[in-house]
């Protein structure tokens, strides 16, 4: 029965990056882990993706990954989204959501900024996991009965590590903050267009990144913008309340900026991984 589980779990959606491809079909990447690739193109089924990345192991062995089925799910129901913002920005006329329609995007939106294994690694890193089990494990040593070295050795082996860690990474992106949900449906949307066809936006594997010029941090403040690209002409973000949806036209400068937000994220994070 296991064969038939999907390993290859894709953090950015193949519907999302096919639409940067070139006339080939591929993207245009590069990794900055695998310096000596540079840059190259390839197929998105090859891209942004990790093995078993929503897979949830259960004490008994049985392997959960209807984490992943949901997502697929999700995508599917936010690709007509995308194409009806794409097709209206394009015409100069503003996207116009129904009710359904912005609980599906919002929750895509949402998952996306989440789902990927750098806010994973932000948020708890291999070696932060493992000092918070090692402390877990001395303070049961201490307060209910001894840890032999044969049940530590078991606790901190590698493979468990992984995947107990997984597992809580699975757990934490099936629960929703309420709070967070009812800030983004109560905000409208801003469309930011590249009008150069020379400049393009990127998709990064951190694709949502917040900007503010402000101390403020939290969703609920308007002042507060977590930019998708959706196309390498157009991305998205939570607007204003109350102000329905809005298209501003990016300069040079800005395209840039949004291109080094996304790129800043990633590249810091990948650094993180490597010490």
């Amino acid at each position: 029965m296991n064969r038939s589980i999907p390993k290859r779990h894709h953090f950015v959606p193949e519907m999302l990056q096919k639409r940067f491809v070139n006339e080939q079909g591929g993207l245009w990447t590069y990794d900055s882990r695998r310096t000596e690739n540079g840059v190259r193109a390839d197929m998105p089924g090859n891209l942004f993706l990790e093995g078993h990345l929503y897979m949830h192991v259960g004490k008994d062995g049985v392997k959960d990954v209807s984490l992943e089925q949901d997502f697929s799910r999700l995508e599917g129901l936010a690709d007509p989204l995308i194409s009806k913002m794409i097709d209206a920005t394009a015409k100069n006329r503003h996207p116009l959501l129904t009710a359904d329609e912005r609980v599906i995007w919002d929750q895509f939106f949402l998952q996306q900024w989440r789902r990927v294994p750098d806010i994973r690694n932000d948020l708890m890193s291999v070696e932060a996991y493992r000092r918070a089990i090692e402390e877990a494990i001395d303070e049961f040593s201490k307060n209910v009965r001894p840890v032999s070295d044969d049940e530590r050795e078991k606790y901190l082996a590698a493979d468990k590590m992984k995947s107990a860690r997984n597992n809580l990474h699975v757990n934490t992106l099936k629960s929703q903050s309420p709070v967070i949900r009812n800030a983004l449906a109560g905000r409208g949307l801003i469309f930011a267009r590249v009008v150069n066809p020379r400049k393009s936006l990127i998709l990064a594997s951190r694709p949502v990144v917040k900007v503010t010029s402000s101390t403020a941090k939290l969703l609920s403040d308007e002042r507060v913008h977590a930019w998708l690209a959706i196309t390498p002409s157009l991305a998205v973000s939570p607007g204003y309340y109350g102000a329905g949806t809005h298209i501003i036209d990016l300069t040079d400068d800005q395209v840039r900026l949004m291109n080094l937000a996304f790129l800043s994220k990633a590249l810091r994070l990948q650094g993180d991984q490597r010490r």
